[in-house]
């Protein structure tokens, strides 16, 4: 089983700022170094709203696992609800939705474990693509 150290004070206020950078440039520096390697990333969308603190520590754990997980290649993008009518009629009641390559991970509340757990398993992390596919 896989454990994610609790954040201390000093890395939750990095987490905070590279979270602030990544909302400002729209791409993390997974989604370059795939870029550049070829390597397929794994798409991990949080469906939020603003002004929720439920949003907020999902968005913080997150960030954390992603750091936890810096070798894969994940795509984090952060989407308000109140931007995509779809997302607002499937999702309104269940603020902050979690996805990972499109499909529903999670909503509410963020498991670091369960979270990076799925992202090592996703079908899109290279070492889990069928053989004979494109790398």
């Amino acid at each position: 089983m896989l454990a994610i150290a609790p954040v201390g004070p000093a890395r939750l206020r990095f987490l905070r700022r590279a979270a602030s950078l990544l909302y400002r440039c729209g791409a993390a520096p997974a989604v370059a170094a795939a870029l550049r390697w070829g390597v397929a990333s794994i798409d991990l969308t949080l469906v939020s709203k603003p002004g929720c603190h439920l949003c907020d520590d999902a968005r913080a754990v997150v960030l954390e696992v992603i750091a936890a997980v810096a070798p894969l290649a994940v795509e984090f993008r952060e989407v308000s609800i109140f931007d995509d009518q779809a997302l607002y009629d499937e999702h309104v009641e269940d603020i902050p939705v979690v996805l990972i390559d499109g499909r529903v991970h999670t909503f509410w509340r963020v498991d670091p474990a369960r979270l990076t757990a799925a992202l090592r398993a996703a079908p899109s992390h290279p070492s889990n693509a069928s053989p004979g596919a494109a790398s």
